[in-house]
């Protein structure tokens, strides 16, 4: 599960975002500047959707922006992922008892994570996606997570446009290639043989 907070302020779109993977019980957030095109946006969400298994959806809950341009912009984004989402509430995204909710799910005490406490804006998202997914109020997950602060400098950054045009996954096209009718296949069908 993502969550995804704004705050535009002056022309300049920071973001906040919170992930769980209930799998793995890890949580991570980050936060960074975006330009006009929300393409770090893009790339957070093709990062952290391929890193989901088969058997469970990958979720995003929203606090979607109230510019009109920015809001169509960033829907473009979720359906080129191929990716549903869901507009949360503005204040789904306050930070109010969220040390209260990491301290009882964290392996540590969230006194011991500075680097993440400055990262209110990612707080404020996390806690959005830990309320959703009810997972505080059940007591065996009470101890068991971590929490880390997500890079996104680890990965080549590609758009949806770069993966489609390079044909890096399998994509929708009814199994032909279009310019000499034969099967098409991705690299990745290739490197996975």
């Amino acid at each position: 599960m993502l969550a995804i907070d704004f705050s535009l302020k002056n022309n300049q779109k920071h973001i906040g975002a919170g992930y769980i993977n209930e799998d793995k019980r890890i949580m991570q957030i980050v936060e960074f500047e975006d330009n006009d095109y929300f393409s770090q946006l893009e790339s957070l969400v093709i990062q952290l959707n391929s890193q989901e298994t088969d058997e469970k959806n990958f979720q995003i809950l929203i606090n979607m922006p109230n510019d009109d341009s920015y809001s169509s912009r960033i829907g473009e984004i979720f359906n080129q992922c191929d990716v549903e989402f869901t507009i949360s509430n503005r204040v789904d995204f306050v930070t109010k008892d969220v040390a209260d909710m990491l301290d009882s799910l964290l392996v540590q005490s969230f006194k011991y994570y500075e680097e993440e406490a400055t990262k209110e804006l990612a707080l404020g998202a996390l806690r959005c996606a830990i309320t959703f997914s009810n997972i505080h109020s059940i007591g065996a997950n009470h101890g068991k997570y971590s929490l880390s602060v997500y890079s996104m400098n680890n990965y080549l950054r590609l758009d949806v446009a770069a993966l489609t045009a390079l044909n890096i996954f399998p994509q929708n096209t009814g199994g032909v290639n279009q310019l000499n009718n034969q099967d098409s296949t991705s690299i990745y069908e290739l490197i996975n043989q």
